[in-house]
């Protein structure tokens, strides 16, 4: 006996209708709390707050098992590099929830070199083109400006559109081991702030150990500011 156009076209509809109530189940099931951030977000934050303003992170692979959490932020091991996959843990407050697997693409202006530069050469203005491209393979930390660079020595031969960072520059630390630093630290609403003696030297970005005066403090993670600040790393 064969089956009728209105059979056929209900058994379609009631196909139809329950996909899309398992969607709507798995959508429900899936969303984030209000307020929380997901690993995507908590991972797009920290290498943003890592490189600086002014360019776009976006991650284009994820695998973790962590889901969207109150306060949850990420912390890229180190060695880290754009368009490369790097491993992530995720903390929120002291507590370790889990690890992410992703690939962080970053776009954005930065300086290349104009022309072929060899070994020892100090930079001129003319030697640098800012691109505005998606960054090569970099380390995830901030990249030097122009007036930055203008003046320092090739460490090695650059070769013309070479990214100038501090892996082909010779760029002198801008905190060094014990410089004295003006240390900052966000409590929930509360922003506390003190001084503190830098235990390694670092550039702009990079995370160091400093302890708080006075001395017989236990040494604690911040991140540079300028040459006189650093934040504390929750």
């Amino acid at each position: 006996m064969s089956t009728s156009f209105t059979e056929v076209y209900g058994r379609v509809i009631l196909g139809v209708f329950v996909v899309a109530v398992l969607l709507a189940i798995a959508r429900a099931a899936f969303a984030a709390p209000a307020g929380a951030v997901t690993p995507i977000g908590a991972i797009e934050q920290a290498v943003e707050r890592r490189v600086g303003g002014g360019v776009q992170v976006s991650v284009t692979g994820i695998e973790t098992n962590v889901t969207a959490q109150q306060g949850l932020q990420a912390l890229p091991e180190p060695g880290a590099r754009a368009g490369q996959p790097v491993r992530f843990v995720l903390m929120q407050g002291k507590s370790r929830l889990g690890v992410a697997i992703a690939t962080v693409m970053i776009r954005g202006p930065h300086a290349v070199a104009s022309r072929a530069i060899a070994r020892d050469e100090a930079i001129t203005e003319a030697d640098i083109a800012i691109v505005n491209t998606p960054w090569p393979s970099l380390p995830l930390t901030r990249l030097p400006s122009q007036g930055d660079i203008v003046g320092l020595k090739a460490r090695r031969h650059i070769n013309a559109g070479e990214a100038l960072t501090a892996m082909v520059l010779d760029v002198p630390p801008m905190v060094r081991a014990g410089d004295v630093v003006n240390v900052s630290a966000v409590v929930g609403a509360v922003r506390v702030s003190g001084v503190a003696t830098a235990s390694n030297s670092g550039h702009r970005g990079d995370i160091i150990r400093v302890t708080p005066k006075p001395n017989g403090a236990r040494a604690i993670r911040a991140r540079i500011l300028s040459a006189d600040a650093v934040e504390v790393i929750q």
